[in-house]
């Protein structure tokens, strides 16, 4: 049993470990990805208003 609990450990501590490096990482990423969603939204927002005036190629 005693084994047991120990391979469990040595199995799943470096997933724990890796978790615990790379959180502060994914959190910027996250951030980031907010920030770079904002501005798709924005220059989506700036594209519809440019859309209908060169949509008419014979003007």
């Amino acid at each position: 049993m005693l084994v047991s609990i120990w391979y469990v450990f040595f199995i799943f501590s470096p997933c724990i470990v890796f978790i615990f490096d790379n959180y502060e990482k994914i959190r910027s990423m996250e951030e980031e990805n907010a920030k770079l969603k904002e501005r798709v939204s924005s220059l989506e927002e700036i594209h519809a208003k440019q859309k209908p005036e060169s949509s008419n190629p014979t003007a």
